[in-house]
């Protein structure tokens, strides 16, 4: 019961069909945002994600701007009535950044590997990293979703991330991962 929504969301093929791929990656990646216990989204006037980009980057720019529309344009939320705001910020502006306020970041792969500035702060101030690349997930980032044509989307988690980010997930949630790794 506890992970219904999700459930719906990753077995409906008519949803994976109908839907843009990406916004099926936001979809999900809020909605597992949502369904981290050590998040209390009762006790928040709001969710707070930093989507994170090199900027030297065009595509990598070009795929943040998208994901920021995305993100911003949802018609539902999996957080009821705390609205989401979302800081579009590059990595070299993470001085920006107000890490005690973020529930989570949302990296953008690029060329140059950003995850380096990105994953100590993650753990310093407990923020979920999240990611569109699973490639990622090697490097500790803690959930990526992917989607591979028409097939279910993909979720992957790395355990080790999550416990040092502060994260933690019902056992229902992750009987839905697709790639659970400990590293």
């Amino acid at each position: 019961m506890l992970c219904l929504g999700l459930t719906a969301i990753l077995s409906s093929n008519l949803r994976a069909q109908r839907a843009d791929a990406d916004e099926l990656k936001a979809e999900i990646l809020l909605k597992l945002l949502s369904r981290n216990r050590a998040l209390d989204v009762a006790r928040l006037d709001t969710i707070r994600l930093a989507l994170v980009y090199d900027s030297t980057d065009a595509a990598a720019s070009r795929e943040a701007g998208k994901f920021y529309g995305i993100l911003l344009h949802l018609p539902t939320l999996p957080f009821k009535k705390t609205p989401l705001v979302v800081q579009m910020t590059p990595v070299q502006a993470l001085y920006r950044v107000d890490w005690e306020q973020l529930q989570a970041v949302l990296l953008i792969p690029g060329r140059r590997d950003i995850t380096r500035q990105i994953l100590p702060r993650c753990r310093e101030w407990k923020v979920l990293s999240m990611s569109t690349d699973p490639t990622l997930i090697a490097r500790g980032v803690s959930v990526a979703v992917e989607t591979r044509g028409k097939s279910q989307p993909e979720i992957w988690m790395n355990v080790n991330a999550l416990k040092s980010e502060g994260a933690s997930y019902d056992p229902e949630i992750l009987e839905l991962v697709k790639h659970l790794i400990w590293q």
